[in-house]
């Protein structure tokens, strides 16, 4: 690489990203910086070329080349999957919904989403490097994990100097903002349907890696309305696609007694097919014989085949608060816990 070209696209950059160059900033002419950087007109053109691809300038003809509205530094947000993508077996239903509205989010929050597939987080890792590159090029702002990430990727995320915010109920990370969604009341919200309809025995089936407190709430909210939770009518179970016939066989075990649960809430959107025909294949169906509540991520655009009753949480909300987070984060020099998602219900 030309290191001309090099020390321009550098300068410039970093102008940006001091914020002494601010968006809309029009730059020095060719013949200026041909004066300034001491090079030739091509090495500049090179340089204007790479800063244009990167979106951190843009060209208006006569007028001259400016600072982009809204440069990568400011605009640009990295979205961390701990999977290869959808084909991968541990693919969430969450991550799926901010994949297909990448463009409208983009429209909305005004920002770029860039994706990073993490199969691994090690440094031979090539998305984790693609990310690494990204971050310190200065073109991210900051990053969000849909997910609870473990120390290991932390670890290699923290020197990036750029605001991290992970969705995850643990907030002991040094370093890392954390948002989450309102759980309590979806267990609430849910139970609240379910005693509208009649119930007073349900069965909960849920992700083995909830914490159990949200278990300890949940049978208390259904004491305090009349409602029996036995204990093994509560089960947990994994969410990725090898779990899914023992998800169904989990279900047939809690409804094929003498006596069965004539209500169910299913606290996972990832287990709701599987669990659906456990059902099925003990002849109940939803809304007739058994009345059913299930977590959900809105919009959700699968048809509503049975009569279920839908509660959860907007990913536009989820995507609005992560951001909203990493901008008082970063403007604030401070971490920021505890966030909450409100829970909506399908009406």
């Amino acid at each position: 690489m030309n290191p001309k070209y090099t020390m321009v696209v550098d300068d410039i950059r970093n102008q940006i990203l001091r914020g002494r160059w601010k968006p809309r900033h029009r730059l020095p002419t060719r013949d200026e910086m041909i004066e300034r950087y001491s090079t030739s007109r091509a090495t500049i053109q090179k340089a204007m070329d790479e800063l244009l691809r990167s979106g951190f300038i843009f060209a208006n003809g006569k007028s001259g080349t400016f600072v982009s509205e809204l440069p990568p530094n400011l605009s640009s947000i990295g979205i961390i999957f701990p999977s290869c993508g959808s084909d991968s077996p541990s693919w969430d239903s969450l991550w799926e919904g901010l994949v297909s509205q990448k463009r409208i989010f983009e429209e909305r929050f005004s920002r770029i989403f860039v994706f990073y597939y993490l199969e691994s987080d090690n440094h031979s890792c090539p998305e984790l490097k693609r990310l690494y590159e990204d971050a310190y090029g200065g073109k991210l702002s900051g990053v969000i994990m849909p997910f609870p990430p473990g120390e290991g990727l932390l670890s290699r995320l923290k020197g990036l100097s750029i605001p991290l915010v992970a969705i995850t109920r643990e907030d002991e990370h040094e370093g890392l903002n954390t948002v989450w969604v309102d759980y309590e009341s979806f267990f609430i919200e849910s139970l609240r349907f379910l005693k509208s309809k009649g119930c007073d025995s349900v069965g909960l089936l849920v992700n083995d890696k909830l914490p159990m407190d949200y278990i300890d709430k949940f049978q208390l909210s259904a004491a305090e309305v009349g409602i029996a939770i036995p204990l093994n009518w509560i089960q947990g179970c994994g969410i990725d696609r090898f779990a899914q016939p023992w998800i169904s066989r989990q279900v047939r075990l809690m409804v094929c007694g003498k006596t069965r649960p004539d209500g169910l809430v299913i606290a996972n959107e990832n287990i709701i097919d599987a669990a659906i025909a456990g059902l099925q294949q003990e002849s109940l169906m939803p809304g007739r014989d058994i009345f059913v509540a299930v977590h959900t991520n809105f919009p959700n655009r699968s048809p509503k085949a049975y009569d279920m009753r839908r509660i959860g949480f907007d990913i536009s909300s989820i995507m609005e608060t992560c951001l909203n987070t990493l901008s008082k984060s970063s403007t604030e020099k401070r971490i920021l816990n505890g966030i909450m998602v409100p829970v909506i219900a399908e009406i």
